[in-house]
């Protein structure tokens, strides 16, 4: 990513730290999802992010080597999308319901600059309570050989489980409407109930 992109979307994250508690009074039409991320079934590719917040924050970690067999929420963030607090909170709150049948979540800004988006995830964590773990990492991950990002989504959900991918949704900014968020609650729900089954041969 070029620091010319670069520079907005740090000012649009530092912006979500300054004003993640107003209310958006976006349309509230549910939006056409993005196709975006690997293709359903595709094995989930392991990477290394930089973990900001969470229990192994400061560490160079992998966190589909960690989670295992688990369901996991993986949620991308290539850009800023106003409601982007709200939509993770929801996660947080649908992850801690499921997490005692191995729920986890985890999100990941995509940059080439961590260092200097490190303390603004920071600051966005704390003041948003968000409990999921927040990470960054390069710019590599969104290409069609891994994780496929689509360059128009500022937000790719990735939801799999024996790290196989079981669904995929792409957001482009400003798509995080109320409707939106609930439709992808229940979604989420959905996923996180299923019966945790072992793969077919």
């Amino acid at each position: 990513m070029s620091r010319i992109r670069l520079m907005p979307m740090l000012f649009g994250w530092l912006m979500l730290v300054v004003v993640h508690s107003q209310a958006w009074s976006a349309d509230d039409a549910p939006r056409e999802r993005l196709k975006s991320g690997p293709e359903i079934g595709s094995p989930v590719h392991a990477f290394f992010v930089r973990a900001v917040t969470g229990p192994l924050k400061n560490r160079s970690v992998c966190y589909v080597c960690r989670n295992g067999d688990r369901p996991v929420a993986m949620v991308f963030f290539q850009g800023v999308d106003p409601n982007a607090v709200k939509f993770m909170k929801m996660i947080d709150q649908v992850t801690d319901a499921g997490r005692a049948s191995g729920a986890r979540s985890f999100g990941v800004l995509v940059t080439d600059d961590s260092g200097k988006v490190v303390p603004i995830l920071q600051t966005l964590a704390f003041d948003g309570k968000i409990e999921m773990p927040l990470t960054a990492s390069t710019t590599v991950i969104a290409n069609p050989s891994c994780h496929n990002l689509n360059t128009d989504a500022a937000t790719t959900v990735v939801l799999y489980r024996h790290q196989k991918v079981v669904a995929s949704y792409g957001y482009r900014r400003g798509d995080l409407v109320d409707s939106e968020i609930e439709r992808m609650q229940r979604d989420l729900t959905e996923f996180f109930a299923a019966p945790h089954t072992e793969p077919t041969k």
